[in-house]
């Protein structure tokens, strides 16, 4: 399932993120009471594998993308830097720079209610 409008392909989701108060707390019920597998942890996140795709607890920080609780979702794009473009160019406002870890490749926007999503791309 995707949608274009005007050059820029948003494919359906292959990230979700969950900002959390207490990030061991929560990677402990996903893990050992939901049973999901951890892929990757680090000091302020847990990557879990569903299938091809990522569920992420994140723990919660006094800045942007990450100081408001609550979940966020990844739209899966061909290529970051000119969807990127193009969107901006519509008049969406970015939350940050497009960031990369390991091939893979994200930025966030705002909507007009605060509530956070990114486009990413994989290289990987």
């Amino acid at each position: 399932m995707s949608t274009e409008e005007n050059g820029v392909i948003l494919n359906w989701p292959t990230w979700v993120g969950l900002i959390v108060e207490d990030l061991e707390t929560q990677r402990r019920y996903y893990r050992d009471v939901v049973g999901l597998s951890e892929r990757r942890i680090g000091k302020e996140y847990v990557i879990f594998t569903l299938g091809s795709h990522m569920f992420e607890l994140i723990a919660r920080s006094s800045g942007p993308p990450y100081e408001h609780k609550g979940f966020h979702i990844g739209f899966a794009v061909a290529k970051i830097e000119e969807a990127r473009a193009e969107l901006i160019s519509r008049g969406l406002e970015p939350v940050g720079e497009i960031q990369s870890e390991a091939g893979n490749f994200w930025c966030y926007f705002q909507d007009p209610e605060g509530n956070l999503y990114q486009i990413t791309e994989s290289r990987a």
